[in-house]
Formats: C-alpha cells, sequence, structure tokens
C-alpha cells in the first residue's frame, strides 16, 4: 500500500506521474488487488474533478501556454531527447530498459508496469517538447527506474563481472563529457537565480505592499517582493495561453505573450528583461516579449525608467507607471 500512497502523491507533484500510475493500476489489478489502484489514482483524480470545477479546465494552464504546434514540439522535443541523454544517458537507459517489454518468459512481473510508464513518461516529454534548462530536468524523475530496468536487462546479457565492470565505467566516463552544461548550471544560478532573489528582496524594501509588478521571471522576484504580480508569460493566468506563439523563440517554453494585455491591467512596474543586464554590459536585456512590450504605444507614454540599489548586485531598472508612487530610494534614469 506505501507504493501505491507514494505513487498518487507523485501524482499531485508531478501530473504526468500518472503515466506511472495507470499501468500500476492496471497491474494491480490483475492481481485481484482493488485498493491499491484506487490509493494511486484517487488524489490525481479528486485534484482533476477540482480543477475542472474551479477552473473550468481539464489540464494546467502550464500545458496550455506552453503547448505548440505538433511538429514544433516534436523537433523541440526530440532536440531534448538527445541533449538530455548526453547529459544523464536517459536515451540509452529507455533503450535498454525498454527491452524489458521484449522478453516475456524473463522480466519479473513487477518491472513490467516501471517500463511502460517509463517508455509512456519519455514519449511525452519529447509530445511536449522538453524543456531549455540544462541537465535534463524533466527526465531527473525517472533516471533512477531506467537505470534499473537498464540494469535488469544488462544483467543477462553481460557474461562476467570483469565485463560488467567495463560497462559501467565507460557509462559513468561518457556521462562525465558535458562539463560546461555542470559549469552552465552554477553560472545561471548566480546570475539568474541569486539576482532575481536579490531583486525581490530590494522591491519588498522599496515598494508599497499593494504594488503590483509585471514581470517573467516570476518565481524568485514574486515569492521574495512579496508584491502582486502580472505574469507576463502566463503562467499563472489564463490570458496569455490565447497569444499566438511566437515561432521564432527558440527558448521552449517562451512562445507566448501579450504586453497589451498585461498593460491593460494597469501594472505599477514593468520589468524588461527580468531586470537583468546583457551580459558585459550595463543595459537591460530585451527578449522576444521585452521588445514586444517596448513597442506598445501606451507603454511608451505612460512609463517612465527609474532605479533602485540591489544589495551585492546592480541596480534594478524598472518602469514606474506615471501616477504610481516613486519606491524609495528609486531615481530617475535614462533608458538603456
Amino acid at each position: 500500500m506505501l507504493p501505491a500512497l507514494a505513487l498518487g502523491l507523485a501524482c499531485l507533484a508531478r501530473a504526468e506521474a500518472v503515466l506511472f500510475a495507470i499501468p500500476y493500476a492496471i497491474h494491480e489489478l490483475r492481481r485481484k488487488d482493488r485498493l491499491a489502484p484506487a490509493v494511486a489514482l484517487l488524489p490525481i483524480a479528486a485534484w482533476t474533478v477540482f480543477r475542472l470545477a474551479y477552473y473550468g479546465a481539464l489540464l494546467p494552464v502550464t500545458y496550455h501556454v506552453k503547448k505548440l504546434p505538433f511538429l514544433v514540439d516534436l523537433g523541440f522535443g526530440l532536440r531534448y531527447l538527445a541533449r538530455s541523454t548526453g547529459t544523464t544517458g536517459i536515451g540509452i537507459a529507455v533503450l535498454i530498459g525498454a527491452a524489458v517489454l521484449l522478453r516475456p518468459g524473463r522480466r519479473p512481473p513487477a518491472l513490467v508496469p516501471i517500463a511502460l510508464g517509463l517508455l509512456a513518461s519519455t514519449l511525452f516529454v519529447v509530445y511536449v517538447g522538453g524543456d531549455y534548462m540544462n541537465l535534463a530536468r524533466f527526465f531527473v524523475p525517472v533516471l533512477p527506474l531506467a537505470i534499473l530496468l537498464a540494469a535488469d536487462v544488462a544483467a543477462g546479457w553481460l557474461p562476467s563481472v570483469v565485463l560488467g565492470t567495463t560497462v559501467v565505467s565507460a557509462c559513468l566516463a561518457f556521462l562525465q563529457w558535458p562539463r560546461q552544461e555542470r559549469a552552465d548550471v552554477f553560472k545561471y544560478q548566480e546570475q539568474l537565480e541569486q539576482r532575481w532573489i536579490r531583486v525581490g528582496q530590494a522591491l519588498r524594501r522599496a515598494v508599497k505592499p499593494d504594488r503590483t509588478v509585471a514581470v517573467g521571471a516570476v518565481g524568485a522576484i514574486g515569492y521574495f517582493s512579496g508584491l502582486r504580480i502580472v505574469d507576463r508569460l502566463g503562467m499563472t493566468n489564463d490570458a496569455i495561453l490565447r497569444a499566438a506563439p511566437d515561432l521564432s523563440v527558440e527558448m521552449k517554453g517562451h512562445h507566448r505573450f501579450d504586453s497589451a494585455w498585461v498593460l491593460s491591467k494597469r501594472p505599477d512596474i514593468v520589468l524588461i528583461g527580468s531586470g537583468l543586464f546583457a551580459e558585459g554590459t550595463d543595459s537591460l536585456v530585451a527578449f522576444p516579449p521585452d521588445r514586444q512590450m517596448l513597442a506598445e504605444p501606451g507603454f511608451r507614454s505612460s512609463y517612465r525608467p527609474m532605479a533602485i540599489e540591489v544589495a551585492e548586485s546592480y541596480p534594478l531598472i524598472f518602469f514606474l507607471r506615471e501616477g504610481s508612487d516613486v519606491p524609495l530610494g528609486a531615481r530617475a534614469v535614462q533608458q538603456r
């Protein structure tokens, strides 16, 4: 019963875990166990009913706002799978693990739902187009299962411990080559995540708590500022998903934006480039949503650039709506 409960809770953390819960439930039903399938599927079923009743949607808003035409997402997804295989070996492990399904006389029954879930999960990640971040975060939750299946299959293929050790050592050596990608994670953690934490803290100190901020990087900035957020990329509203995707954008999940809708919410502060300077400069970076915002007539006429100091980082340049209270310590600047 504990595995069923853990799987049911996992479905609440990541809804795609239902791709493991369904084959698990079928497996348990074949064993005449009706309680375990109910425990595994009830949490996600209850949450789906609530979502339909409260939001009027079967799937999360994040699915709709990130979903692109099939062939476009397929291209993103296949590239993501290839890149993830280079950093984690997930593609190789999935292929080897799939062999569990091809040896009916020798496969342990408990591994079948794992193999089916792993294949379904991998295909789903490819279908939705994967992700833009390094180190295969969409595959990390299932990587231990992929390695388990691959190890079970390999155990029947390798005739000796020496050969097995050689193969494992070769795989580990293979996974060491993308060092630059791992280095980039630490670099971006400092340049992006830590910057946004400090920006959020600076806004909390300088801005009245009932003000609103329009920004794309809603997580750290929203959390640490405590301010109301107008999400420019649509992860927390159902308006941006109606915008046509800009397929020229290379960063998965950042294809939809609607600056006219953002301005209609009259945010007190608008952050261009989520408050980031282009690397090596003192000018704001302008992503496609920012270029659209800067071109809006209402933005140019109603918002003026200002700056506040950010502890242990460079100043935050933001755009303040005419008539809004000037944040504590803010100063007017030339637009950069």
